[in-house]
């Protein structure tokens, strides 16, 4: 009997690496899509152990031909977008695209994946930037959206397609997915710059961790569970749209006590506000300090998810 088969748009990223490992754990045949087959970084597939396990195909997002073609040729049984713009600033480059790229795109996905498959089940890795900044919390699955920015307008794009194809009979999830870490994220988040950062100051001390406001809070959670989720929701008996979060609120303080616990350094903080710093209590050094250029007194924290 053949195996199932698995296409993953956006493998090489974290969500990706983590996806495909439990994907071969099951059984399946997996293929990848990156922007660059040969060229692109495989170091999160290296990571968890599954480079030489899985396939991977070159295919961009704003190539509608390319994305269709990819599909009929790997026709599979479980399909995946996690793909697209991640970052913000990214996305904010231009609305046109990123509604192509992160939004519409995923008509074309879908009508591929059913071309070449009637029964295939299809995953898309939506955003709680779609409800906005949101103040009144846990957001569920009846939450209505309220985009603020061009990455969560193509994300609802994205959801608006889904919730379709799921109305016409097409097994169509939406997981909406909340803060998520690991470490496969890169420096430029904030999980990483902090665990990265507790690590140096321990081992250098000249060394002091620079932060924005401490009070900062998110529903954070750790990525393998959220591909677990992604995973459960295509074995369900139906489809439907998923809140996937932790439904607890964390600090950025708490990310620095937690990593000063586990490397075995006493902190204390002291000051307030932006000349807030954490101090040694054994040598009075200064572990981590405040930097100004990083600092917003007011920081939008109502996005917590009912999962």
């Amino acid at each position: 009997m053949s195996r199932q088969k698995a296409l993953i748009f956006g493998i090489t990223g974290q969500d990706g690496a983590y996806l495909a490992r439990r994907l071969l754990d099951l059984g399946f045949e997996v293929t990848g899509t990156c922007q660059n087959a040969q060229l692109s970084d495989k170091w999160r597939l290296q990571f968890v152990g599954i480079c030489e396990q899985v396939r991977l195909v070159t295919c961009g997002l704003d190539n509608a031909k390319a994305v269709q073609q990819v599909v009929w040729e790997t026709e599979p049984d479980w399909f995946f977008n996690l793909a697209g713009y991640t970052s913000l600033a990214e996305a904010n480059v231009s609305r046109d695209k990123t509604l192509f790229v992160n939004g519409e795109i995923v008509g074309v996905m879908l009508d591929s994946a059913t071309d070449a498959k009637d029964s295939v089940r299809f995953f898309q890795a939506s955003s709680a930037q779609v409800f906005g900044n949101e103040t009144t919390g846990p957001q569920t699955e009846e939450t209505p959206v309220n985009p603020e920015n061009f990455y969560a307008e193509a994300k609802v794009v994205a959801d608006d397609i889904v919730a379709d194809a799921r109305s016409a009979g097409v097994f169509a999830v939406s997981g909406v997915l909340y803060n998520h870490e690991s470490p496969l994220r890169t420096e430029r988040f904030l999980s990483r710059k902090v665990t990265m950062g507790m690590v140096e100051a321990a081992r250098n001390s000249e060394f002091v961790l620079r932060v924005g406001n401490l009070n900062s809070r998110r529903d954070w959670s750790y990525a393998d569970d959220f591909m677990k989720a992604a995973v459960l929701s295509l074995q369900n008996k139906a489809p439907s749209r998923y809140i996937l979060s932790s439904g607890q609120f964390h600090c950025v303080r708490d990310w620095i006590e937690i990593a000063a616990a586990y490397l075995g350094l006493d902190i204390r903080w002291q000051g307030d506000g932006v000349d807030e710093i954490a101090v040694d209590t054994k040598t009075g050094r200064t572990i981590v300090a405040v930097a100004p250029e990083f600092y917003r007194a007011q920081d939008p924290d109502g996005l917590i998810g009912n999962p």
